[in-house]
């Protein structure tokens, strides 16, 4: 008798333990979303049968028009991804030169809340760009030299513009940058770099 209530009680004991191990993976699923003054935050279940910690919070961000008591990850996450591509159009669109290294720096963001292939794409996409502008302005900065330094730097930056993925008419504005430099660098001698604001690259006459 003692010895079936030893493993009865043993029982009991791995029960519990697998229903509470159960209830805290389901507990860590769970997503909250709370409206504080001025931000939104996004709280998630712990790793324990009941609680939650913040995860993340949102300055300035609007808050859903109806709050939920619990969201899944699919749900809370995509409002974080949108909330930091909003953040990069912004300073894209911010008048003067953008801020690049801000922009590229909410788009990382953003795919880390990136729940589906799509959402992870188009945040690729926009970097892919953002890297894409970078390199082009540095390639005209040094070409604008018009020096043989000048448009060898302009080649490395546009050579590795063209390892991006981007799309064919991007493509083809960098093949006809690179013919141009090329060009320039065939001539017998680069010209020394003038005073004033750098040119712009131009097309060979």
């Amino acid at each position: 008798m003692g010895k079936i209530t030893k493993y009865f009680v043993a029982a009991c004991i791995v029960l519990l333990a697998i229903i509470t191990i159960g209830t805290s993976f389901s507990n860590k699923n769970k997503y909250y979303i709370n409206v504080t003054d001025g931000a939104v935050e996004i709280w998630q279940g712990k790793f324990a049968p009941m609680g939650a910690g913040l995860l993340i919070t949102l300055p300035g961000a609007q808050p859903p028009e109806s709050i939920r008591a619990v969201y899944s990850k699919e749900e809370a996450f995509p409002f974080a991804f949108n909330y930091y591509i909003d953040r990069a159009d912004a300073l894209l669109d911010a008048p003067g030169m953008p801020d690049f290294e801000g922009i590229k720096l909410y788009l990382n963001k953003a795919l880390s809340f990136g729940t589906t292939q799509d959402l992870s794409k188009a945040a690729y996409t926009r970097l892919n760009s953002i890297d894409l502008m970078i390199l082009m302005y540095k390639a005209d900065v040094a070409a604008s030299k018009e020096t043989i330094s000048g448009f060898e730097a302009a080649l490395r930056y546009l050579n590795k513009a063209a390892l991006l993925e981007i799309n064919d008419s991007q493509t083809e504005l960098i093949k006809q940058k690179i013919k141009s430099i090329k060009i320039l660098l065939a001539k017998p001698k680069a010209k020394q770099p003038e005073a004033g604001q750098p040119k712009a690259l131009l097309e060979p006459k």
